[in-house]
């Protein structure tokens, strides 16, 4: 692997520069002879605003005294990944980039009062059917202690090389008992973007969505996985919380939301309203 081209900030950086970056790419896309560059990100001395880590709360749907929800530390370490995906030296284009899959680890409880220092890092790729997958590695340290790690896992359309794509066996469906019905209302992408600074132009508006082939604006993925958090209890630390995201979620919408108990936490599910057909598929469980 190549030596990985670090940056470090000395405090966490705006959205707003990746954003208007990312707006006009000079980026080819990953030559299909390439690997991906290697690339670190690093932060220390992250503090939670307590009305923005409230305002999360309320929009996501979790408990005003839930502290400081699993997902939530992927929201604070947000401008890192942006920077690092508009980074020169980045081949993909940030815009048209797809959430793919999701998996967080929660070692110790993070203290809303907490400095919070993080490390993202992004190591090589995979071919995937009809394009590429790569990897963002987020650690965050509490008094230079792993408290909290997750993988996001990112696609990007593209040519890929012949009969190198990477196959992935299928997940089973949970069994939930019982549904109950969410409304997702048109407004919940931009109630979101809010809370999380993610302004991905395909959450926004119907008109936004469609300069990148939706029909109208989507939910933001993690939205929907802190949604599912907030719904079941949390299993005993160290947890894992794992998802796979199945297709998106257009607004409005009207949405069924089920879980399945397991042995150490349980499997869940949000679903068509009229059809068994999962917008994303996950569990939170022991670690």
């Amino acid at each position: 692997m190549s030596t990985p081209i670090k940056l470090e900030f000395a405090k966490i950086p705006s959205m707003g520069s990746g954003y208007r970056r990312a707006l006009f790419p000079k980026k080819r896309g990953l030559h299909i002879k390439e690997t991906l560059p290697a690339f670190v990100a690093t932060v220390q001395g992250v503090k939670i605003d307590p009305r923005k880590l409230a305002a999360y709360r309320e929009v996501c749907g979790f408990h005003p005294d839930a502290g400081v929800p699993i997902t939530y530390p992927q929201v604070l370490a947000g401008p890192l990944h942006i920077q690092l995906f508009t980074h020169p030296k980045f081949p993909i284009p940030a815009l048209g980039i797809v959430h793919m899959r999701n998996v967080i680890v929660q070692h110790e409880p993070i203290s809303p009062e907490a400095s919070i220092d993080f490390e993202v890092r992004i190591e090589g790729n995979r071919w995937a059917k009809k394009g590429v997958e790569f990897d963002v590695i987020t650690d965050a340290f509490v008094d230079r202690k792993k408290v909290w790690e997750s993988t996001m896992t990112i696609f990007s359309r593209q040519r890929v090389p012949e009969g190198s794509e990477t196959k992935y066996p299928k997940d089973d469906l949970p069994k939930p008992e019982s549904f109950e019905t969410w409304k997702v209302p048109p407004d919940q992408g931009r109630a979101y973007a809010k809370v999380s600074g993610d302004y991905n132009l395909i959450h926004l508006y119907p008109w936004t969505a469609k300069l990148f082939g939706f029909k109208r604006q989507i939910v933001h993925g993690m939205w929907s996985l802190a949604r599912c958090a907030a719904a079941m209890t949390e299993p005993q630390l160290p947890s894992k919380l794992s998802v796979s995201f199945r297709r998106p979620i257009m607004l409005p919408a009207t949405v069924r939301y089920g879980d399945q108990k397991l042995e150490d936490g349980a499997a869940f599910a949000i679903m068509k309203k009229d059809e068994d057909k999962p917008y994303l598929t996950g569990c939170w469980t022991k670690a």
